[in-house]
């Protein structure tokens, strides 16, 4: 005797599970998960422009995870633990995806020379000063700064941050003549922008 079978059901179910995969393997990704995606469907390299007009290889990596679920296992298996299970694999999937974005930034930010290091001194406002610095910022149409993501650190080191945004008077004024001076740069790189297009 032949089990129907249901197709439309099969795809459901299988865009759910991708769903669930997606959704922890871009909580692992941070602000990554918010970058625009490109799609290859052959090849394995790709290039890129850097502002300075300097063509760049990419080589692709190969990112993989292995999860074992017997047939057997499947019948008896509940809801709550597929779902894990899928969870489980989106969000070591992140990891690891997070994890090799990190080092490429890094070292892509190393050779640009656009690091700013403390050499195992103090997280102060003079550090975050500095970074601030360093940092191109775009502005939204109201002249307000789009948010800046702080990745990576203990929730030591983020809670150190916080404090000396929140607390810092003079990393306050500091910042904002910062952020007064990056708006007028934004502001004169888009009117060029405009006159270009």
């Amino acid at each position: 005797m032949a089990l129907p079978d249901y197709p439309s059901l099969k795809q459901d179910i299988s865009a759910i599970l991708s769903e669930v995969v997606e959704r922890y393997r871009d909580a692992q990704l941070g602000p990554f998960a918010r970058s625009p995606r490109m799609h290859y469907h052959e090849g394995d390299t790709a290039d890129f422009s850097t502002v300075q007009g300097e063509v760049k290889d990419v080589e692709f990596r190969d990112f993989s995870l292995e999860q074992r679920l017997t047939l057997s296992a499947l019948p008896t298996m509940t809801h709550e633990e597929i779902l894990g299970i899928m969870a489980s694999f989106g969000s070591d999937f992140g990891s690891k995806v997070a994890r090799s974005f990190h080092e490429h930034l890094g070292q892509t930010l190393e050779e640009a020379g656009q690091t700013v290091s403390i050499e195992d001194g103090p997280i102060d406002a003079d550090f975050l000063l500095r970074v601030l610095e360093s940092l191109e910022i775009d502005f939204d149409d109201n002249g307000n700064p789009n948010p800046l993501d702080f990745v990576g650190g203990s929730g030591e080191v983020r809670r150190k941050i916080l404090q000396i945004q929140s607390e810092d008077e003079r990393f306050q004024e500091k910042s904002k003549e910062i952020m007064d001076r990056k708006r007028e740069q934004w502001s004169a790189r888009e009117s060029n922008r405009k006159l270009v297009d």
